[in-house]
């Protein structure tokens, strides 16, 4: 995340990881596709404004993928064939809500998780330095190389483990009025829309 963002500037990291699952678990309770819709694209537009790389390709790639493999289980009414092989309704909505929830689940955790995050508790330090080891290697993917797989994969777990804790010390702020309301706002529309 941006150092310099409004997010990162008034809500802590704690309280955004609390919010995201609050947010994660709207997502998947989420039944009305429309919403459902509307919610990814709230946490890609998110996701994007403190900085994180959108991938919109993949995105497509994997919808696609998920909504492929839901309908070879055909159920409901046919809306048409496609070389001899029936695609239905039930099974094409089903592949579209599957695949948005995975995908949403993906830019709410970009959303919520910082490499400086600091949870309460034993748990909550194992759970945290998971995280930002998670984070710091998401951040270095490109440095393997598909012919020397293992090796580079290898290499990049030490420079990750080396690394001082994966600076968990970095920019820890407190979580501001105008940061709790914003997030409230935020939960309190998603957990709205699931009565929708």
């Amino acid at each position: 995340m941006g150092e310099d963002t409004w997010f990162c500037k008034n809500v802590s990291s704690s309280f955004l990881f609390i919010a995201g699952l609050v947010f994660s678990v709207s997502v998947i309770l989420q039944k009305n596709l429309i919403l459902k819709t509307g919610q990814f694209l709230l946490f890609l537009a998110l996701s994007a404004l403190i900085g994180r790389r959108i991938r919109y390709f993949l995105n497509l790639i994997f919808l696609f993928i998920t909504v492929i493999f839901n309908s070879l289980a055909p159920a409901g009414r046919v809306l048409f064939y496609l070389l001899k092989y029936p695609v239905t309704e039930d099974a094409l909505n089903s592949g579209l809500s599957k695949g948005l929830t995975i995908i949403t689940l993906i830019y709410i955790s970009q959303f919520s998780v910082r490499r400086n995050m600091k949870l309460p508790g034993k748990l909550g330090i194992l759970l945290g330095s998971a995280f930002n080891y998670v984070n710091e290697l998401m951040l270095s993917k490109n440095k393997i190389v598909v012919k020397e797989a293992f090796k580079s994969i290898d290499k990049l777990l030490l420079e990750t483990y080396k690394k001082d804790n994966v600076d968990l010390n970095t920019n820890h702020c407190r979580t501001t009025i105008s940061g709790v309301i914003i997030i409230s706002l935020l939960v309190i529309i998603n957990i709205g829309l699931l009565y929708f």
